[in-house]
């Protein structure tokens, strides 16, 4: 729908035919408020449909992205509501994505999936249910270790020389950033130690 001013609105044909649109006629300041409103809708929508394409997104993510469009705070609620109620938004369902591509990616542990998914706006008990979830189905504390060997095998490979004991205080430091948990880095050690002699101490 174009004005003489130049302005565009989108309208649907439903739109048209509910309100007796014709070409050339005026339309009162009201209808165009209430046809501007259904157009920030309808182009607010789709945005978050497109973001959704690329990948699941939690609520906050969503709401996040259209605030930085400026979209209005009521035209935000009404596409959320919309796309919750249609299945599209869903943090329960997001937060299981999440937490099973991380998984797969084995360099993160669990409180750090904690974290991120917090991040991301998650609510908790959504979050903790997810996390939950992966723990019975991937018998989390040997999946977590063998993950921290991984990360600390890779790390020393590119090394010339044997692990030193600062060494493997600076590995500790980095896997608990990482979110694995206090005896998941205490066992990769451990058992990275086993594999490569460390570095004899002088003195």
């Amino acid at each position: 729908m174009a004005f003489d001013t130049g302005r565009r609105l989108r309208v649907t044909t439903g739109e048209v035919a509910r309100y007796g649109l014709v070409v050339g006629e005026t339309v009162s300041p009201e209808l165009v408020a209430r046809l501007a409103a259904r157009d920030a809708y309808h182009r607010a929508r789709s945005r978050a449909l497109r973001l959704l394409a690329i990948r699941p997104r939690s609520t906050e993510e969503i709401r996040a992205n259209l605030r930085r469009q400026r979209v209005s705070q009521r035209t935000i609620r009404a596409v959320i509501a919309d796309l919750t109620a249609a299945g599209y938004l869903n943090d329960l369902a997001f937060a299981r994505f999440w937490t099973v591509q991380r998984i797969a990616a084995r360099r993160y542990g669990p409180r750090r999936l904690g974290w991120e998914l917090r991040a991301k706006g998650v609510p908790a008990d959504a979050a903790a249910q997810a996390l939950a979830e992966a723990a019975c189905g991937d018998q989390s504390a040997p999946a977590e270790e063998d993950a921290a060997v991984s990360l600390v095998r890779r790390r020393l490979a590119a090394e010339p020389r044997p692990p030193s004991h600062r060494q493997l205080r600076r590995l500790a430091a980095m896997l608990e950033r990482r979110g694995f948990s206090a005896e998941a880095i205490a066992r990769a050690l451990r058992t990275t130690s086993r594999e490569m002699p460390l570095e004899p101490v002088d003195g």
